[in-house]
């Protein structure tokens, strides 16, 4: 049985133990800010970013988005690959968090590695698509959460994408700014990340959106006193 806790929870002090997601538009800074976090590594699937002076493996190592038809035909099945590399970060004493840049990218490697193994383009291409689809979802999520176990810090990084929400009601709200990944991917993401930052501008600065009173943007966060307001608060 249980035990029934005593005292209340204390959250980490600090956002370096936290899982964060921030997405924004292009040239944003999400990959610097990112990578601003102490001993990183940036997995960086997005082409034609050797600009940036940060920690990172990229294209040029072969990180970069497949299909299930480019695996059968004898590529690289990247997803396979990036997990069979992570014992190896989690185990390097230099590195204490892993940026994902971008997660969408990361889950169409995961769509893809699956759909090969199950010998298809896509899992509507069967009659059991239901059971792949779950496969992709348990197997993406059982990923970060074994990542989490390890206390290695993690990042997503996603562009941006307006859609709608549906509120309690059932009345839409059009126009909300939500990472651009595919919505399977965003639904792990909106359970799993502490914090969903939207990085864009407000009076002309740039400016990380962590609560949104006005229900435009998709962000979660819950420790009080913790972040800068643009007036210095």
């Amino acid at each position: 049985t249980f035990t029934t806790p005593t005292t209340l929870n204390v959250p980490p002090t600090t956002i370096d133990e936290y899982m964060v997601c921030i997405f924004g538009d292009k040239a944003a800074g999400k990959s610097t800010l990112a990578a601003s976090f102490p001993d990183s590594l940036t997995l960086m699937f997005e082409p034609m970013r050797k600009g940036l002076s940060i920690r990172m493996i990229g294209t040029e190592q072969g990180l970069k988005k497949v299909s299930s038809k480019d695996i059968r035909d004898g590529a690289t099945d990247v997803w396979a690959k990036v997990v069979r590399s992570t014992p190896i970060w989690i185990n390097d004493p230099t590195i204490c968090r892993l940026n994902y840049d971008s997660i969408d990218i990361l889950y169409e490697c995961c769509y893809a590695s699956v759909c090969a193994r199950n010998n298809v383009n896509a899992p509507g291409d069967t009659k059991n698509g239901p059971d792949i689809w779950n496969e992709i979802r348990d197997e993406f999520s059982a990923y970060f959460s074994a990542l989490r176990e390890t206390d290695m810090g993690i990042t997503f990084l996603s562009h941006v994408k307006t859609r709608e929400m549906t509120n309690l009601d059932h009345s839409k709200i059009k126009g909300i700014y939500q990472p651009s990944c595919a919505p399977a991917c965003l639904q792990f993401i909106r359970q799993a990340a502490d914090f969903i930052i939207y990085l864009g501008s407000q009076d002309g600065r740039r400016a990380a959106l962590v609560r949104d009173p006005t229900q435009q943007s998709v962000v979660a966060t819950s420790p009080e006193n913790v972040f800068m307001q643009p007036d210095g608060k």
